[in-house]
């Protein structure tokens, strides 16, 4: 879940904004994706060096990638929930 204090940006036609696009109606997914992101053009960025410019740039801000793209360049943080009752880290 996403607080709705913070925005999220996707890389156009990718297959992360696909992702995001064709989630599961009436999910939280579904549900952020159509209320925060479709129509708003400054939820999406052209490429992932690009969003990672505007996340710095702007104010609780996320960038919805790949794990790939994540891995590939070092400033990048991945952010990953971890289960209370999973022991690995």
């Amino acid at each position: 879940m996403i607080n709705r204090e913070y925005k999220v940006m996707v890389q156009e036609s990718s297959s992360n904004h696909e992702f995001l696009r064709t989630a599961r109606p009436g999910t939280p997914m579904n549900e952020f994706y159509t209320g925060e992101m479709d129509g708003n053009k400054d939820s999406f960025v052209m490429t992932n060096p690009e969003g990672k410019k505007e996340m710095l740039r702007r104010d609780k801000t996320l960038f919805f990638a790949s794990i790939f793209a994540i891995l590939a360049d070092p400033d990048y943080v991945a952010l990953r929930y971890v289960h209370p009752r999973s022991s690995s880290v």
